[in-house]
Formats: C-alpha cells, structure tokens, sequence
C-alpha cells in the first residue's frame, strides 16, 4: 500500500493503478468495521470501495497482458474499459472465473451502481456475506496472478490487517495466506485478538504476557535461536502467542502458559482457543504441510504437538 506520508510530502496524490486498488481495499476493510446494525451506513462506502478495488486489479491484469486491453476501443484515449469488459477480456485471455465470482462481482456492480446513480436499498445480512466473498475472491486472484507478491494481506495497514483476519473466517476456502503464511482461515482472527490482551491476573497482580523471542529458554542455551516465527502458533518474533501455544511461558511460574496450574482470572483470553465443534467441523488437510500455527491443522487435543 501507498504510505500516505510519502504522498502527502510530496504535495500531490500519485498513486499506481496497483497502489489505488489496494488503498481502496484498506478504505473497504475500515469502513465495514464501522458498520453496525444500529448504524449501517458505512456498508455503502465499503461496497463502493471494494467494488473500486476489484475493478481497478482487474485492470491492472488486462494492462499486464496488453496495455491496449485496458482501453474500452483498444486506443489510449481516456476511456477505460467497465468491469463487466474487463472480465470478458480477462476471460478472453484464458483467465478463468467460477460462476460464484460471476455471481457476487454482478452483485457487486449492480449495488455500485445503485448507489452511485440511484436508491440505496440494501440488505446488510447479504451485504456481509457479499463482502466477505469479493475480498477473499481478491486474495485468490492476488495470490494466482502475482505468485511473486501472492499475499494481499501484505498490502494492508495494520488496523486493516486485523479486520481482515476476522472477515477470512467468512471464506470458504478452509486455508488463507495471512501475513505471508498459509493458515486455517479461522486462525488468523484468533492469533490478532490474542495481541490485545499483554496481561493476565492472579490475586490482585497483573503478569506481563511473554512475547515470542523473549521466553527464559533462548538466554539460556545461548546456541538457540528462534525462527522468524513461532512454529507452533505462526505468531511472528515479538508477537504474543496465539491461544492454546504449546512455545507461550507462563510469566509467574515459568511453565507452559496455556496448561500449568496457574489459575489466573476470567478472562476473554481463556475464550480464544477452539471449541471441540471447531475441530469436528474442520475439513483442513492434514497432510498439508504448507499450513502453519497450532490451528493450520488442528488437533483433538489442545496439548498435542
């Protein structure tokens, strides 16, 4: 994503078609986070938003296969093509879309249109569902057309990042790329929550959590050193574990957090690790070991490795 310090120190809006749709896809995430049932307003600006996202990779994809593609006459002559073009063209050229993405980029144009030229009458429950569906249509499409940049999510600002995580548990696909590491679509939510609560309490005492890369074990066995990443929960060096984290050091007795005899106070926390129905109803892979994080490919037991 464009960094909008660099835009701004420069006196003037520049941004690739690239960078526009991706900073329209961070605008999308933030505003469907505003929405609520009492106030379902900014729904209008995240469907506009994500449809201006999708419309604008789109085209980017034409321009990569012909620059003339992207022109509605096939000339530069300032009039690019619409959406439902740029899908024949893109189908033209062998880039193929299931009749589900058909379905919900109709959707998309027709509510961006009604919106832009006519009445608003939408209704939210279909809006979510619609939402959900393009944003994880735009993660496929980023991740097979650019193998070299295959990651949406390295494209987002970190407040946007962490609504992503929570939208993914909406996809259908069972498996995401989330901050450069494929993972069940439902962990990344629980591994970004699990970053808002730093403290656990016993007794009155508050406990500082301890981040990844500063348990007691690596200063003591100096030849140690931890991956860039957890390779039990895929929380990143600096990061809290994830909930159930087999690596997390409880900060009062030094044993393994999530299963020592610490019995700390009620917390959300304690609320983050899957149900047994979320392991029944996983239909991951577990022979795919692309998958990372204690819930990549989940376990009966909370304790197995």
């Amino acid at each position: 994503m464009a960094s909008a310090e660099k835009i701004a120190s420069k006196g003037h809006l520049q941004l690739s078609m690239k960078d526009n749709a991706y900073d329209s896809l961070n605008e999308a995430l933030l505003k469907s986070e505003e929405a609520s049932d009492g106030n379902p307003v900014p729904w209008k600006y995240a469907v506009l938003h994500i449809t201006h996202a999708v419309e604008l990779m789109l085209k980017q994809r034409l321009y990569d296969e012909h620059p003339l593609l992207l022109w509605a006459k096939l000339k530069p002559d300032g009039h690019t093509v619409m959406l439902e073009e740029a899908i024949t063209r893109l189908e033209n050229a062998g880039i193929q879309f299931d009749e589900d993405d058909r379905s919900r980029l109709r959707q998309a144009i027709k509510w961006r249109n009604a919106i832009t030229h006519y009445n608003v009458d939408l209704q939210t429950e279909e809006i979510k569902t619609c939402f959900a569906l393009l944003f994880e249509f735009l993660t496929r499409f980023q991740a097979e057309q650019y193998p070299d940049d295959p990651d949406l999510t390295k494209h987002l600002s970190a407040k946007a990042k962490i609504i992503a995580a929570h939208v993914m548990t909406f996809f259908r696909n069972e498996t995401v790329l989330f901050d450069g590491k494929r993972m069940h679509r439902t962990w990344p939510a629980l591994l970004t929550d699990a970053q808002g609560f730093p403290t656990v309490s016993l007794d009155g005492k508050s406990y500082q959590r301890i981040v990844y890369g500063q348990e007691p074990f690596w200063q003591e066995h100096q030849d140690w050193v931890p991956r860039t990443e957890c390779g039990d929960c895929a929380c990143n060096i600096g990061q809290l574990h994830g909930p159930g984290c087999d690596i997390e050091v409880c900060p009062r007795c030094g044993g393994q957090f999530w299963f020592c005899d610490c019995n700390f106070d009620e917390s959300e926390l304690w609320g983050l690790t899957w149900s047994e129905a979320d392991v029944e109803n996983d239909n991951s892979d577990d022979d795919d070991d692309t998958l990372v994080g204690r819930y990549g490919r989940p376990k009966a037991e909370n304790n197995a490795q």
